[in-house]
């Protein structure tokens, strides 16, 4: 399935990158792969890189090359497709945390974001951003500098930083809106003309289901997710996915993987092969994701 061109301010493109596995009537599989166990892993179509500070570009999770120009150049070399995760993390030099979105919105960033464009351009293949990720779970308030009660804020500050990247990353680059998936996700929907794709985040655990008495399997977690995103007509990739390692993972994904069909805007799912950096709750262990790529 081709998409349609998206108008983004001063450009049109048209990105049709997940078309292959579309039309093959199946859910492309991703990583992002801290572990570095999936290097010569088949089957990988995305390879997620997390830029751990917008200002920094060549600071990245996992640090695989010297620069990030030469990190989206060795993910290409191995047949995959990167999908680059941008934290906005706030700059002393430019203002502070509480300030971020209010100061990107207002073109005080713009330098970093020329910056970073410039190192994404001169690796010249395609790639998909995704910008600013999770700003709805109420958690990451505090966590992520752009996590906000305030979705006007954050949607002011997205579609200046798109329509930048857009001036200079041309027809390279596709866009991943990507909240997390909280129920008021669609109140930082920044429309239509500003992203390409909808992205979210599912992790099972069963430890979590207990505390919250609630079902961890994929359907019960993504169903409602896939419901509420859905109504914008654009394909969904899962960014970040992950069954626990204290749970049963093989049944998880093999779970997970029979209910793909069911969702039929779902493009893509993308493997967090990886510990958690938080725990989930104060005082309780952090989670492992780590996995085989026996299981993916």
């Amino acid at each position: 399935m081709r998409i349609p061109p998206v108008v983004i301010p001063a450009l049109t493109f048209f990105v049709s990158i997940l078309a292959n596995s579309q039309a093959a009537a199946t859910v492309a599989r991703g990583v992002y792969d801290y572990n570095r166990t999936f290097t010569t892993a088949p089957g990988i179509s995305y390879e997620l890189l997390f830029v751990e500070s917008w200002a920094a570009p060549d600071t990245f999770y996992p640090q695989e090359a010297s620069t990030l120009t030469g990190a989206l150049s060795v993910i290409a070399k191995r047949g995959r497709t990167p999908i680059l995760s941008v934290q906005p993390v706030h700059s002393d030099a430019v203002g502070s945390a509480a300030s971020l979105l209010p100061d990107v919105a207002a073109g005080k960033y713009d330098a970093i974001i020329a910056n970073l464009s410039a190192s994404v351009k001169a690796y010249g293949g395609p790639v998909l951003i995704r910008w600013g990720h999770e700003m709805d779970f109420p958690q990451n308030v505090g966590r992520y500098d752009w996590a906000t009660n305030n979705p006007a804020a954050y949607i002011a500050a997205y579609r200046h930083v798109i329509s930048l990247f857009s001036r200079y990353l041309g027809s390279h680059a596709a866009y991943i809106w990507s909240p997390g998936g909280a129920a008021n996700a669609n109140d930082y929907y920044p429309g239509d003309a500003y992203c390409n794709y909808i992205g979210c985040t599912l992790f099972s655990w069963s430890s979590a289901a207990l505390k919250w008495i609630q079902d961890s399997s994929f359907t019960r977690i993504f169903g409602p997710r896939y419901k509420a995103l859905g109504v914008h007509g654009k394909e969904i990739i899962i960014c970040e996915f992950g069954v626990a390692t204290s749970d049963d993972q093989a049944a998880g994904i093999a779970a997970a993987t029979a209910a793909f069909p069911n969702f039929p805007q779902l493009a893509a799912v993308i493997y967090f092969n990886s510990r958690d950096n938080v725990s989930w709750w104060p005082g309780g262990s952090i989670p492992d994701w780590s996995i085989s790529p026996a299981l993916w």
